[in-house]
């Protein structure tokens, strides 16, 4: 039982972690596509 609870929280750490670097990764690619369409706009 305590190892199927432990397994479910690492399980659930390592999708909040992966959730953070989605989310990082996205604000990445947000700001590079801004930063490309300001330079051929300018």
């Amino acid at each position: 039982m305590s190892k199927i609870k432990r397994s479910m929280r690492i399980n659930h750490i390592n999708q909040t972690i992966l959730f953070m670097v989605f989310f990082k990764v996205q604000k990445l690619c947000v700001n590079l596509t801004l930063e490309m369409s300001y330079l051929y706009v300018v």
